[in-house]
């Protein structure tokens, strides 16, 4: 199932457009919700704990990323860190 994430709130980012987070039940009770863009995945019991956990996942990896420039970065984290910064944007 396809299910847009159209906020971020109270966190300080802002997405101009939704993200489209893919979920999909791997086993019975377990939930998978990917944004598949960036490589980030969370599970959780039911499809809404699944989508809540990837929500916290997008940013917790965006305040992580930032604190680093992208030459400090493996190759796949700094692309990860260039999708992000493509789909999110920081409030001023």
């Amino acid at each position: 199932m396809l299910v847009p994430l159209s906020t971020l709130a109270p966190e300080p980012y802002i997405l101009p457009q939704p993200l489209q987070i893919v979920i999909r039940e791997v086993a019975p009770d377990d939930y998978v919700a990917s944004l598949f863009d960036a490589g980030i995945s969370s599970s959780g019991d039911t499809p809404e704990e699944a989508f809540a956990n990837v929500r916290e996942v997008i940013v917790f990896t965006l305040d992580l990323l930032a604190e680093y420039d992208e030459e400090r970065l493996g190759a796949e984290m700094a692309r990860k860190k260039r999708v992000l910064e493509s789909l999110v944007q920081a409030a001023d």
